[in-house]
């Protein structure tokens, strides 16, 4: 069973009244498990990605892009409220090595939530993640919102794509190892994806997320243009899952070497991590606008958009 380490509510809620105007914490509580990259990191994530889309409704992306950041962050707060958290706590990660493991990765258009229920059965997706099947289920809804112009709809379903795109940058997100097993190091997992972060200025590491996530863009573009959407996003977020999965054994041997040596070296994954997953969330973005052939009519001013509600994911039986 995958366990959260907790997080420190004025460390977070700290951060995000750094980082943005929104004046509302009211999703956050003292029971609220770790975020993936703390709330920063993944409100840095989304407000990267609009300034890496590149599609019709890149400006329409930008002028929500502090909403955007907001909701980057809904799964890990609103959404995991008790009556929700048991259903949406394993869409935050996707151990990408027991997929892998089970033979399941082998090919993109049949790498369906229903195929992995037939074959393993819901328990093995409740225990090794659903993050991938999350992030098409949501794609789907997005491309809905945008073909009917519910252009609030659009941003809700954008900024918690985010969130899962986030995740499955975070090495630990994407392993059965997510939290120091295999060397005995609990509170890594927390260590690494939370505390350190908070300690880079929020500026910098903006900065250095969109200028990464600029060089990957168009490599990402240029690789899946033509190809069937929800094929080349599967592609897409596997590559994402597996590029993280590599980086686990670094982070990993910080920790295994007794933890005492500086942490600048492990800072120096935040960029291209972050970078990596805002470059494949503003793909993601741009593969929405396009399959729902919206090229005008985007609002030219900031929306005042509610937080979205939680829905199950799609695939599974909403009452389990």
């Amino acid at each position: 069973m995958r366990k959260f380490s907790r997080c420190s509510l004025t460390t977070v809620a700290g951060t995000l009244i750094s980082v943005s105007s929104i004046s509302s914490l009211s999703f956050l509580s003292l029971s609220s498990p770790c975020f993936a990259w703390g709330a920063k990191g993944h409100y840095i994530v989304n407000v990267s990605a609009t300034e890496l889309t590149k599609s019709p409704a890149a400006e329409f992306f930008r002028n929500n892009k502090e909403t955007l950041g907001k909701f980057a962050n809904t799964p890990d707060g609103l959404w995991k409220r008790p009556d929700t958290y048991a259903k949406e706590r394993g869409t935050h990660f996707f151990h990408w090595d027991s997929y892998k493991k089970a033979n399941l990765l082998g090919s993109f258009d049949k790498l369906t939530l229903a195929s992995v229920i037939s074959k393993e059965g819901m328990a093995f997706v409740d225990e090794n993640g659903s993050a991938m099947f999350r992030i098409t289920s949501i794609y789907r809804r997005l491309v809905t919102a945008l073909q009917e112009k519910k252009w609030e709809e659009a941003i809700q379903m954008a900024g918690v794509m985010g969130h899962y795109v986030g995740d499955i940058s975070q090495p630990m997100h994407v392993s059965t190892d997510y939290d120091g097993q295999s060397i005995g190091r609990s509170g890594v997992h927390k260590y690494f994806e939370s505390t350190l972060v908070d300690e880079v200025p929020h500026d910098r590491l903006t900065g250095d997320v969109i200028d990464d996530g600029e060089k990957r863009k168009v490599a990402f573009d240029r690789r899946h243009s033509g190809r069937p959407t929800e094929a080349a996003i599967k592609e897409l977020t596997l590559h994402e899952c597996e590029v993280s999965y590599g980086e686990l054994a670094g982070v990993l041997d910080h920790f295994d070497k007794g933890g005492s040596q500086d942490d600048r070296g492990l800072k120096t994954l935040y960029a291209p991590r972050m970078g990596f997953g805002a470059a494949v969330l503003a793909s993601i973005w741009d593969m929405a606008v396009d399959e729902a052939g919206a090229t005008s009519g985007f609002p030219l001013k900031a929306l005042v958009v509610n937080e979205p509600k939680w829905f199950p994911l799609d695939g599974t039986v909403a009452s389990r």
